[in-house]
Formats: C-alpha cells, structure tokens, sequence
C-alpha cells in the first residue's frame, strides 16, 4: 500500500471518528433538550392547574355570595347593579346570569334584567339543583361573546322568587 493511500485512509478514519463524535453529541444533546422540555411543560401544566383552582374558588365565592344576596324577595335592581359591577371588574368573567330554580333569568351583567328568558344550558341548572352545591360546567364557546368559557353554577339554598 502506498504512503497516499495510507495517508487517505488515516484521515478518512478520523473523519469517521469526528462524525460518530459530533452524532454522539447530538443525540446526547437532543436526549437532555427533551428532559428539560419535559420539566419545564410539567412546570407550566402546574402553574395553568393552579390558576385554573385560584379562578375556580374566586368563582365559587363569588357565587356564593350571589346565591345569598336577594334575600327572600329576588333579584332587585341593588342586587342586579352588585353583580353588573362584579362582572365588569373581574376580568376572568365572560358573563354573569342570574336565574331562579326554573331556569327564569332574573339578572344579567349585560345591563337588562330581561327577566323570565330561559337559561340556555339547562343541563347545568339541573345539575346544580341535583347536588344543591357549586357545580363546574361545560367548557364551550359563549353565545354572547364568542370566547370558550367553563361554565360554573351554584344553587342558592333559599331560591330568590321570580
């Protein structure tokens, strides 16, 4: 074998070798890439589950609060104006509606009472009058604002008449 031909296969071996180096890294490089990428979405899935619990009580609260708010005469234009303002401060709040154990809107934070409509999701109203206690809805998209929206209810253990 001549020198060049020994000469040529020397450097194509550490070519070789500098390669199978340089794939090694890589791979290396990709297998710790994906760990942290791992780490960090379970990251951010706990700090989206957190909100999500922080929105969840507030609305719970608040709704609770609402539940008790009319007393024993229903929804009047003081209790209609409390959660106009709610809704309007709380930014995580698509919309507010008020309805009585029937389904009858009684108030809505758009600004009419527009007493005696139906509520829309019914299923909702009935489940939250069968646990008589804050129920988590649907998600789904808003018929008034178009956004997605999760859907919360609360019954109110003495009903506000309509």
């Amino acid at each position: 074998m001549s020198i060049v031909t020994r000469i040529l296969a020397l450097m194509a071996a550490t070519l070789l070798l500098v390669a199978g180096g340089e794939v090694f890294n890589g791979f290396n490089l990709r297998a710790k890439r994906f760990a942290e990428l791992g780490g960090e979405t379970g990251q951010l899935a706990h700090m989206a589950a957190l909100d999500m619990s922080r929105i969840l009580e507030g609305a719970h609260q608040l709704l609770e609060t609402l539940a008790v708010l009319p007393g024993s005469h229903g929804w009047d234009d003081r209790a209609c104006a409390i959660l106009q303002a709610t809704a309007k401060r709380a930014s995580e709040y698509d919309h507010i509606v008020a309805v009585d154990r029937e389904g009858a809107i009684q108030c809505r934070d758009a600004g009419s009472r527009r007493v005696g409509l139906s509520m829309s999701d019914r299923s909702l109203l009935d489940r939250v009058l069968a646990n008589d206690d804050f129920t988590v809805g649907s998600y789904g998209v808003s018929s008034l604002s178009g956004n997605p929206v999760l859907r919360n209810g609360n019954s109110a253990k003495s009903p506000p008449s309509a």
